[in-house]
């Protein structure tokens, strides 16, 4: 068996966390169901001209503070995630692939962090989420209530049923991947 880093789900139940968002004027910043916070700005120069966003997971954001200067009461989103968290395990879904996947949990994306600037500008993401890097580039969690769920891979659906505090693993072979070479559908 492969150890894994410790994740912030499997230490903590963060089970009541709500997503919020703030925003400063310049600098958003979202608390998503993904145990990650999303600091996203609008480069309006016109050699940029569009999002930046820079994620963090919890873990992260806890060790190493805000990535960006804002006017946004860090001590606020501190206490928004730290309310939440209990003793125990989140009841979440872990997902993972060998290659991109566009996750998608019952029809939605897994999260939708607000980017401020024009509908339809392209963004650019720099992923500081650690504890991804002991798993891959593609994987992803997210809360979820308990019961059945669907999760999408790509136009792959999964159906899953979650228990109350626990983990749920949905791992993708790239083979079973709508649209690959090899895969169904490809």
């Amino acid at each position: 068996m492969i150890e894994l880093p410790a994740m912030t789900f499997v230490a903590w139940d963060y089970d009541a966390l709500a997503r919020r968002v703030w925003d400063d004027g310049d600098v958003a910043v979202s608390v998503e169901p993904t145990g990650e916070v999303y600091w996203a700005r609008f480069e309006a120069a016109p050699e940029y001209y569009c999002g930046q966003v820079i994620v963090q997971g919890f873990e992260d954001f806890e060790r190493d503070g805000p990535p960006v200067d804002s006017a946004i009461d860090i001590a606020q989103i501190r206490e928004h995630i730290g309310a939440a968290r209990r003793a125990g395990t989140s009841t979440h879904l872990l997902m993972g692939a060998e290659t991109p996947i566009a996750w998608r949990l019952d029809g939605l994306p897994l999260a939708s962090p607000y980017v401020p600037g024009p509908d339809g500008t392209s963004v650019v993401t720099k992923d500081r989420v650690s504890w991804r890097r002991g798993y891959g580039a593609h994987w992803a969690r997210v809360l979820v209530t308990p019961g059945p769920h669907i999760v999408d891979a790509n136009g792959m659906q999964i159906r899953v049923l979650v228990e109350a505090n626990s983990q749920c693993t949905v791992v993708v072979d790239n083979e079973d991947i709508p649209g690959n070479i090899g895969g169904a559908g490809g």
